[in-house]
């Protein structure tokens, strides 16, 4: 089964991990054998997405980019979409957009 990506394959920062099912997105792999799965992920490239569920999430495969997100003491953040207009910006959140 094909994953698709919602906004296409151009959009996306990172190489989507194979195997993603739809509405579970990597859970089964996550929860059947986790370490397997995480340990096929740089083959993939140094930043990898995964799904947990439908939510995109990214994990970080390369030592150098490991390296410079804990150097750089702050959270990374990926800006994939912009949010409309006249949206209000969740509780708690940062950054501008």
């Amino acid at each position: 089964m094909t994953a698709i990506h919602p906004a296409g394959p151009a959009a996306r920062p990172a190489p989507l991990a194979p195997g993603a099912l739809p509405v579970v997105g990597h859970l089964r792999q996550l929860l059947t054998d986790p370490t397997g799965f995480l340990t096929s992920l740089p083959a993939h490239g140094d930043l990898v997405e995964i799904r947990l569920g439908p939510r995109p999430t990214y994990v970080l495969c390369g030592p150098e980019l490991v390296s410079q997100v804990l150097l750089a003491g702050r959270r990374v953040s990926l800006r994939l979409h912009r949010r409309p207009a006249g949206v209000p910006r969740p509780a708690g959140s940062e950054g501008e957009q």
